[in-house]
């Protein structure tokens, strides 16, 4: 008899652990799942950013109409909450909007934005509600504070080429040849003869 009823309250027992265990592993597991959402977007954001920034560096010296062209193009290479990521651009020499352009101080790693332009880009990509990309759809977040939210990813990026260096791209059939005198270095890919 008393085995029985001992057995009984392990079996109460039991049942109430399954029936708390399940929802704290739901919980658990859907927290797992926002945070990794949250961590995507951040990612999304900051490589956007990066890749945005480095188009408007690289391409400035052609004019910054280009400059912020290749920047949108680079930007909407990477995918938001709602898509492609878009940045503002100002049509001016110093840019404006998401992409400014100016100074970078290499010594002291500051970047100063400056109305003529400069070699230097920062581009800053926003995933929130009051953005066209959209802020990150995490459920968990709206319940606990009431709102949506939001990630800011800022970079900057600066093209200084090499010094005393000159590419030169010849396609097969061009029929084109290359003299060079003194302390010259070619650097080939496929067929080369010197």
């Amino acid at each position: 008899f008393v085995r029985v009823s001992g057995l009984r309250s392990r079996r109460g027992h039991s049942s109430v652990l399954v029936v708390v265990a399940i929802p704290a592993t739901l919980l658990m597991t859907w927290m797992g799942a926002e945070i990794g959402l949250a961590v995507r977007a951040l990612n999304q954001a900051h490589l956007a950013a990066d890749a945005a920034a480095l188009a408007a560096a690289a391409r400035y010296a052609d004019g910054f109409q280009t400059a912020n062209e290749d920047a949108q193009t680079a930007a909407q290479a990477c995918r938001g909450p709602n898509g492609p990521v878009s940045i503002a651009v100002v049509d001016a020499a110093g840019g404006g909007g998401d992409v400014v352009f100016g100074q970078w101080d290499a010594d002291t790693r500051t970047f100063t934005p400056d109305a003529e332009g400069g070699p230097a880009a920062r581009v800053t990509v926003r995933f929130a509600a009051d953005s066209p990309n959209g802020a990150p759809g995490l459920i968990l977040w709206r319940l606990f504070q009431h709102g949506q939210v939001s990630f800011t990813r800022t970079s900057i990026a600066v093209f200084s080429p090499p010094r005393h260096t000159t590419s030169l791209l010849l396609v097969n059939d061009s029929g084109a040849s290359l003299e060079m005198d003194d302390s010259a270095t070619l650097s080939a890919r496929g067929g080369a003869s010197v």
